[in-house]
């Protein structure tokens, strides 16, 4: 069977074992990167889409660093001017759903903001790779970073500017999963 579906749910543990699940934005904490203090963990449930990808939105990120930010009005991760600015997904990977990935960054970057580096971290492992111009800071494109394989489990996926930096690093809507062709 096929489910229309779009983007992730949260799911949030509450009190007596039991879960709230909602397709709303997380909450405030969780957008701007503030642990998650107690017994209570927020974690993105992974929706995969028809076309069997998997994208992790900008709004589902946990945030970490002096300038980053959700910005609201355009969806996207935004103020990327320091190494300290880390955005980060936690997800699940169900059986029916393992295997080969390619990994891409959605994102809009400005002329000439094609000079700064940045890193994605899958688990442990790192790719390095440098930032492409779009045309403007609303033209969002699809960047391949890596092709990756994820076993079933949770995983972590971070993306972070590397310095020195030329102004912001890029404008980031979603990290996407597209399954890997044979």
């Amino acid at each position: 069977s096929s489910l229309a579906t779009v983007g992730l749910c949260w799911l949030a543990a509450v009190p007596g074992g039991g879960r709230d699940v909602s397709d709303r934005q997380p909450p405030d904490a969780a957008v701007r990167g503030e642990p998650q203090r107690g017994d209570t963990e927020l974690m993105a449930k992974t929706v995969v889409q028809d076309d069997g990808s998997i994208r992790l939105g900008a709004a589902s990120a946990a945030l970490s660093g002096s300038s980053l930010r959700f910005e609201e009005s355009f969806g996207n991760l935004g103020y990327w001017h320091g190494g300290e600015d880390i955005a980060t997904w936690t997800f699940l990977i169900e059986p029916d759903t393992d295997g080969a990935y390619r990994l891409e960054l959605e994102y809009a970057n400005r002329p000439g903001g094609g000079r700064n580096r940045y890193e994605v971290r899958v688990d442990e492992a790192v790719f390095e790779r440098a930032a492409r111009e779009t045309g403007g800071w609303t033209d969002y494109r699809r960047f391949p970073v890596a092709d990756v394989h994820l076993a079933a489990g949770n995983h972590v996926i971070q993306v972070r500017p590397l310095e020195p930096l030329r102004g912001a690093l890029f404008d980031l809507r979603a990290v996407i999963l597209a399954p890997a062709g044979p």
